[in-house]
């Protein structure tokens, strides 16, 4: 009998340490589970509309390339396919040509249209010439961008200072010009 009793005593201890350690290792998992599922809800709110390392190609239908890059990209949550974007570069590969680079502290590309808005910062660069400005739109349909708002353009022997400026990509061929036309843009001889 004392053996009997001995041996219900061990099985009543050893059932109950078995589900005791089941119990501890199911509420350990539930609350791993729980901290996983809290992590990823704080990751998808702060990046569920952010990309890192953005890129964009796209080419016309005479084969010129536009290559849109930026550190960051964010959607807009209103209109799927525009993306603001951080640090921009773009990199125009024209057919025949030299490339033109432009770069900007942001922007704001258009998915369907190729379109971009760039604003703050921008700098310009074709063959020798520089242009620097605060906003710049480029129409990748028209092949033409507008730079706008205390535009410098600089050659190895001129500088000029104006309002606005309109190049045709594909010709080079521009405008530029004041908003105010009583004002005058200005010319510089840099030699």
């Amino acid at each position: 009998m004392k053996k009997k009793l001995s041996l219900l005593t061990f099985l009543f201890i050893l059932i109950m340490l078995i589900i005791l350690i089941f119990s501890l290792t199911k509420v350990q998992k539930k609350n791993k589970i729980v901290e996983n599922i809290n992590e990823s809800e704080k990751v998808s709110n702060l990046n569920e509309n952010i990309i890192l390392n953005v890129k964009y190609i796209s080419e016309d239908k005479n084969n010129n390339r536009y290559i849109v890059t930026a550190d960051k990209g964010k959607i807009d949550l209103s209109n799927n396919n525009i993306v603001f974007l951080t640090n921009v570069r773009v990199l125009i590969e024209l057919q025949n040509q030299d490339k033109i680079t432009i770069n900007s502290d942001f922007g704001k590309y258009n998915m369907n249209t190729y379109d971009t808005i760039l604003n703050e910062n921008i700098v310009v660069h074709y063959l020798d010439n520089k242009i620097i400005g605060e906003l710049l739109e480029l129409s990748m349909e028209k092949n033409l961008f507008i730079i706008s708002k205390n535009v410098i353009f600089t050659s190895p022997n001129n500088s000029l200072e104006a309002d606005a400026a309109q190049i045709n990509i594909i010709t080079k061929d521009g405008l530029i010009y004041m908003n105010d036309k009583n004002k005058k843009v200005i010319v510089k001889n840099i030699n």
